[in-house]
């Protein structure tokens, strides 16, 4: 998918001098600054959810006091740790200024658009939109997905290679894709659009018979944009590996969701800041503070999850 657009973040400004602004296009009636101070101070500065897939924000604030109860400089920062979504909320009182002046900011990320092209340099970008919106996983054309699933297998594991080969008559072989140590896999994509179905045996068949028929390899992958493989198909899986010596691993859209989390681009709110020279804020929000901070929700987030799959077992 072709990039269209290049910049990646809405700016909103607004001070009590009477300037608003969005992306420097300023405003200077009553009805646009109102609109634009409500959604500064209360939209902007009480999320705690991400807005596209409802994930819980990693947030950092940063604050400078003035007296007891006022601030000279406040900030948060709120970055989701799944989709990457980020916006930037600041506050800058300057009352030893002559004038004075209060003024209030915010930056927010925003998805790219693109045209239908796959290609490794936007990977990143297709990642960050399956994320907000899942359903593309069940809404893009078959043989784009075929394109996107090689490129994240060749990402996802390093030092390997993928090329896709499916055409109308490919055997029932997508694409080819050779590990860091040089193993061969034949990998066959399907595409379901209900994302509640289940990938059933005859498609781990028809793998094993394009695996007899190539010959050159004893390793293949089903990948699948499905909920997940029947039990029929795990069994054709361990029937294949015991009886025939063929490996086959199966990859479900939960698996394949998991791919794609090194695709998933940095929140790159320090463009931001650079931009509008704004560096007071770049060392309180630091990125080896900020990752760790998205590190440890992630990790506590892995632990609930396996808690309450204890939980349901027993």
């Amino acid at each position: 998918m072709a990039v269209i657009k290049d910049r990646c973040y809405d700016s909103y400004r607004i001070d009590d001098e009477g300037q608003a602004s969005i992306n420097n296009e300023d405003f200077y009636d009553k009805k646009h600054m109102a609109i634009i101070n409500n959604y500064l101070n209360t939209t902007l500065k009480r999320i705690k959810k991400c807005p596209y897939c409802r994930s819980t924000l990693y947030i950092s604030i940063h604050e400078k006091l003035l007296y007891s109860d006022v601030h000279e400089v406040y900030a948060k920062l709120a970055i989701c740790p799944n989709c990457g979504f980020w916006q930037l909320y600041h506050y800058k009182n300057c009352e030893d200024s002559r004038p004075s002046s209060q003024e209030w900011c915010a930056a927010i990320s925003y998805l790219k658009e693109f045209n239908t092209d796959i290609n490794k340099e936007c990977l990143s970008d297709i990642s960050q939109n399956i994320r907000r919106n899942p359903m593309l996983w069940h809404n893009i054309e078959p043989k784009t997905m075929e394109k996107l699933v090689c490129e994240i297998f060749s990402n996802y594991y390093n030092n390997s290679e993928a090329m896709h080969v499916g055409k109308s008559h490919d055997k029932g072989v997508d694409i080819i894709f050779f590990d860091n140590r040089r193993n061969k896999y034949l990998i066959q994509v399907k595409r379901r659009r209900n994302p509640e179905s289940f990938e059933s045996a005859e498609t781990v068949t028809k793998l094993l018979g394009a695996l007899v028929q190539d010959g050159t390899t004893l390793r293949g992958i089903a990948v699948s944009t499905a909920d997940h493989f029947s039990y029929w198909a795990y069994r054709a899986k361990g029937d294949a590996r015991n009886n025939y010596g063929f490996i086959v691993d199966l990859v479900d859209r939960h698996l394949l969701n998991r791919m794609i989390s090194p695709s998933i681009p940095r929140a790159n709110y320090f463009d931001y800041l650079l931009r509008e020279n704004i560096h007071e804020l770049l060392i309180p929000f630091n990125k080896q503070k900020v990752e760790r901070g998205i590190k440890s929700i992630l990790f506590q987030r892995k632990l609930t999850n396996f808690t309450t799959k204890q939980c349901v077992e027993r």
